[in-house]
C-alpha cells in the first residue's frame, strides 16, 4: 500500500514536467480526440458541445462480480475559455453471492459527477493548459457504494509531442468519501494519441487514485465516422477502449463501446 502511494505521488509530480517542454513545440493536431479515463481532466479546447453514450462491463475479482453500465457524458463551452460537463451511468451490479445487504443482482443510477474547465490562454507557441474542478452529487443508492459527495481540482497540459503524436498529463487532488469518511486522494495520469490515419486514432493512458487504491492502465480506438458510414454526418465518433487494473480498487478488465456527437 505504501508503495503504490509512493509511485502514484512520484507520478503525480513528475507528468506535467515531463511534457511541459514538448508542449511548446505546435498546436494540437487532433484537439478533438480525447482520452478514455481522462475524458474530463484533458486539456483539449472544446469549440462545441460534445456528448456521448456508451455501454461498459467491468470485470472484478471480489464480492462484486462484475458490473455492467449504460454511461452518458457531455462537454461543452459556456463563456470564453470555460467549460461545463457532466457525466451519469445506470449500473447493474452482479454479485458473488447474496447478503442481507444485497441480492446476487441489483441496479440503480450512478452519482452524477459535474466537472468545470477554464483554459488559461497562452502564447501560440504553447498548446493547451486547463485548470478545473469536480463536483459529485450524491444521487445514486449507498447500499451500491454511491450517495457520496466528493470535490476536487486538477490541471491538464496537452501538446504535441511529435506530428501525428500528441501527450497529456494531468495532475490533481481531490477529497474523496471513504468508507464514510472524507480523505485527501492525488490523481494523476498521463497519456498519449496517435494518429493511424486521418479518422483513425490509438491512445493509451494511465490513470492512479492513492487513497481509492485504484490504477488502470487503458488503450483506446477513435474512429471518426464519415457521412459514407451508417448515414451519419461526419461529427460522430466511435470510440472503443480496454482498460486492465493493475490495483486492488481497481476492475480487473473494462471494456467500453461509445458514440459520441459533436454538435
Amino acid at each position: 500500500m505504501i508503495l503504490i502511494k509512493q509511485a502514484g505521488a512520484a507520478l503525480g509530480r513528475v507528468v506535467v514536467l515531463l511534457l511541459l517542454p514538448f508542449a511548446a513545440l505546435a498546436g494540437d493536431e487532433i484537439n478533438d480526440v480525447r482520452l478514455h479515463s481522462l475524458y474530463f481532466n484533458d486539456a483539449a479546447m472544446v469549440q462545441r458541445t460534445v456528448a456521448e453514450a456508451g455501454f461498459g462491463f467491468y470485470d472484478h475479482d471480489g464480492a462484486v462480480k462484475s458490473v455492467s453500465s449504460l454511461e452518458l457524458r457531455a462537454l461543452g463551452p459556456i463563456a470564453e475559455h470555460l467549460e461545463l460537463g457532466g457525466e451519469v451511468s445506470m449500473r447493474e451490479y452482479k454479485y458473488a453471492k447474496q447478503t442481507k445487504d444485497h441480492d446476487t443482482q441489483e441496479g440503480g443510477i450512478s452519482d452524477i459527477r459535474l466537472v468545470g474547465r477554464y483554459h488559461q490562454p497562452l502564447t501560440r507557441r504553447f498548446t493547451h493548459l486547463t485548470f478545473g474542478v469536480e463536483l459529485t452529487l450524491p444521487t445514486g443508492d449507498e447500499d451500491l457504494d454511491q450517495g457520496k459527495i466528493n470535490v476536487g481540482g486538477f490541471t491538464a497540459v496537452r501538446g504535441d509531442l511529435d506530428p501525428g503524436l500528441v501527450g497529456l498529463a494531468s495532475v490533481g487532488l481531490h477529497l474523496v468519501d471513504i468508507d464514510d469518511n472524507h480523505q485527501i486522494s492525488l490523481h494523476s495520469g498521463a497519456g498519449l494519441i496517435y494518429t493511424l490515419k486521418e479518422k483513425i486514432h490509438l491512445s493509451g493512458e494511465f490513470l492512479f487514485k492513492t487513497e481509492e487504491e485504484y490504477a488502470v492502465i487503458t488503450t483506446a480506438a477513435d474512429f471518426k465516422l464519415a457521412d459514407s458510414h451508417l448515414g451519419v454526418s461526419n461529427s460522430g465518433r466511435l470510440r472503443t477502449a480496454l482498460s486492465f487494473g493493475v490495483a486492488d480498487g481497481a476492475p480487473d478488465v473494462a471494456l467500453y463501446v461509445g458514440y459520441g456527437h459533436t454538435f
